[in-house]
């Protein structure tokens, strides 16, 4: 089963001389095939968690494993590459084409892939 295990997360943002700490030792299990949700009032750092997951940026300590691969050991390329050939998620309002249906946005990662899309 694949599992993506992210464990002593923190990232802070230093703006005007404010410090603002949005996630503080953060530790994650993700299991293949379970649901999860992360919920949080606003600025509590619930994108800045799932951008790090997803390698679109960088926490200031922690580590983060697909399946006992350390991703971040692996630099941002080879992050990328994995990522999109073996997870992928969707944003709740941002980033969908409009021009595509829901299925078609979720499987951007096969069209550009180049595997066809079964209706």
């Amino acid at each position: 089963m694949n599992k993506l295990l992210a464990s002593s997360l923190s990232k802070t943002y230093y703006s005007a001389g404010h410090k603002l700490e949005v996630l503080k030792n953060v530790n994650i299990t993700l299991d293949q095939g379970k649901t999860i949700g992360v919920i949080g009032s606003s600025g509590s750092g619930k994108t800045t968690l799932l951008q790090i997951l997803a390698g679109l940026e960088f926490s200031d300590n922690g580590d983060i494993f697909y399946n006992d691969i350390d991703l971040l050991a692996k630099g941002a390329k080879k992050f990328n590459s994995m990522r999109s050939q073996l997870f992928g998620f969707a944003y709740q309002f941002h980033y969908l084409l409009n021009d595509f249906n829901a299925i078609e946005n979720i499987a951007m990662p096969l069209l550009v892939s180049g595997l066809s899309l079964i209706h």
